[in-house]
């Protein structure tokens, strides 16, 4: 691996000077975040260079490829330890550092989302034409959010979710899943360390039920055969501004969504850094007769030395 800073229009490599490295991200969370300790020392001996909180970052592999670039934004400095503890987000975090006000009436996402990039002069490096329309006046809120709430909406009737990174110098919106990694643990050559599986009937619902405007009942979706099994648990949504035929849709979609038993891995094996949140992996395990996707929920990756891991949280499909 190695470290370079970009200070001053000036390029350093640090990377002899780090220590404990970590990072990774979230399909939940807006940034990747990255961690290092850096040596620290006033002695002779030991090397000087200080890192400043707004410096960029940049981590490349063995073979100079970027696995992540982002902005200082802390560092803690232990005397006694001699290290300097740094904290890097991706750029994608300062979509929660901006607020703002917007007024949309029935404007197509993706030319909702391309007006507030343009605004706040953020690049748009890929994004897919969304022709689901947002309605609505927004207070005080922040860019993510915002942009966050028009792909949610735009989800709830074309049975698409979105995840958004950073590539390049900007954003990039694809369809969860979009990339696709295979796991196969019948050979061995993933390194698979250890492996937990959770399942669970918390989450479920097998009855739907969405209210329009005075809380009148637009349609109700149940699935009997779930009820007999499992006993009745319903899920409501108040939606005001969706017609009885849009409400059809995103109720069958959620009863689809909900109707199932949580299945969630929990995964630590030999690292790879081109694993990242959002990504779709095709799991198989004959003992545990597994074969399905599965969307990573988070990935962690960490390096001490030449030891190199990644603890990894998988949800079903």
């Amino acid at each position: 691996m190695k470290m370079i800073v970009v200070k001053n229009k000036k390029t350093f490599d640090i990377s002899d000077l780090i220590q404990n490295l970590s990072w990774g991200g979230s399909i939940n969370q807006v940034a990747r975040k990255l961690t290092f300790q850096m040596i620290y020392g006033s002695d002779y001996y030991t090397p000087k260079f200080v890192v400043s909180n707004g410096d960029f970052i940049k981590l490349l592999d063995q073979n100079d490829q970027l696995i992540l670039s982002g902005v200082i934004f802390s560092k803690e400095t232990d005397r006694a330890g001699g290290t300097i503890s740094v904290t890097v987000y991706d750029p994608l975090i300062y979509l929660t550092k901006n607020l703002t006000t917007k007024v949309a009436k029935k404007v197509a996402v993706t030319h909702f989302i391309k007006s507030l990039c343009d605004e706040f002069e953020i690049e748009i490096v890929r994004m897919p034409d969304i022709s689901t329309t947002i309605d609505g006046i927004f207070r005080d809120v922040s860019v993510y959010d915002l942009i966050k709430k028009a792909l949610v909406e735009c989800s709830k009737l074309n049975d698409i979710q979105y995840v958004m990174r950073y590539e390049g110098n900007g954003i990039a919106i694809d369809a969860l899943g979009t990339h696709v990694n295979t796991m196969d643990l019948v050979s061995g050559e993933d390194e698979i360390y250890t492996l937990n599986i959770s399942e669970s009937m918390e989450e479920l619902r097998n009855t739907v039920v969405i209210r329009g405007k005075g809380d009148g009942v637009l349609v109700t979706v149940k699935d009997d055969e779930l009820i007999k099994k499992y006993g009745r648990m319903q899920h409501q949504s108040s939606e005001e501004k969706m017609t009885k035929a849009q409400s059809q849709i995103y109720a069958t979609k959620l009863l689809k969504e909900l109707g199932q038993e949580t299945l969630e891995l929990s995964i630590q094996m030999k690292g790879n850094t081109k694993i990242k949140a959002g990504d779709l992996v095709n799991f198989k395990d004959e003992e545990l007769r597994l074969n399905q996707s599965f969307v990573i929920e988070e990935d962690n990756h960490s390096m001490n030395n030449s030891d190199y891991t990644m603890d990894l949280k998988l949800m079903r499909r």
